[in-house]
């Protein structure tokens, strides 16, 4: 929708959703965003408008990001209308990210350093990606501003990255430590027809530095997953033992 200007009052507000607006529109584009009771944002499918003026939403319980614009095409004001859209959510207690919002994250850790905003009570954090080498230092953005999460669900898409070298996560440990004390269950989700090295990668960067881990759960259409995992790597939490399991869409085992 060829929308340039978006502005919202709403101080009963609960749950809002944006969607297709602000794709290919020229320079002057604003949203102005004020519902301080919103309880559930969806931001999907949009380009960012260059002038972001939204309010922090206080009692929000549920934030969805995605963008369909392309990373190359986002331009500095942009970016920094990305960081403000996602510094909003900054009180969120559960947040989904998707595709190509992860590779705007590393344009704003680029830019800025990173987030102005710790997300202090989020406890569960989705994301979808197809692992590119780029998404790596995005997903870590969000992370180092993440500090409480418990919960981390990672889905991966058929289009991965399948030469996604190791030292992308490993070089993102020692700045994630905060992040990797505090998460308790990981969900990796992988919907591929193939288990790709940046799958293991992945994987293993989380057993081996997820040191208060509790549940770690593999979802995938093959069931020689479980064969190829369960015993690849070393685990650093020593409470896993109990609650360590793999499933797949079809059978479950533990």
């Amino acid at each position: 929708m060829d929308i340039k200007s978006l502005n919202i009052s709403g101080m009963k507000l609960e749950k809002l959703t944006v969607k297709l607006c602000f794709n290919g529109c020229g320079k002057g584009s604003s949203v102005k965003i004020l519902a301080p009771n919103l309880q559930t944002f969806c931001w999907n499918d949009n380009d960012f408008a260059e002038k972001c003026l939204i309010q922090s939403f206080p009692k929000l319980m549920e934030g969805e990001i995605s963008s369909c614009v392309l990373p190359a095409n986002v331009s500095k004001v942009k970016v920094q209308s990305a960081a403000n859209l996602l510094s909003s959510l900054s009180q969120v207690g559960s947040l989904c990210l998707s595709y190509r919002i992860l590779e705007i994250l590393l344009k704003i850790y680029l830019e800025f350093g990173g987030l102005p905003y710790s997300f202090m009570n989020l406890k569960t954090l989705q994301i979808y990606t197809d692992l590119r080498k780029a998404d790596i230092p995005g997903i870590a953005c969000i992370f180092r501003s993440s500090h409480a999460v418990r919960n981390l669900t990672i889905t991966i898409t058929a289009g991965c990255d399948i030469h996604s070298p190791p030292a992308g996560w490993e070089n993102q440990a020692q700045s994630l430590s905060s992040f990797l004390c505090h998460l308790k269950v990981v969900n990796i989700v992988v919907w591929t027809n193939t288990i790709h090295e940046s799958v293991i990668n992945v994987v293993r960067f989380f057993l081996q530095h997820g040191r208060g881990l509790q549940k770690f759960v593999i979802s995938s259409w093959h069931s020689k997953v479980h064969d190829q995992l369960a015993t690849l790597f070393p685990r650093a939490s020593t409470h896993l033992e109990g609650s360590w399991f793999y499933t797949n869409f079809i059978n479950t085992q533990t």
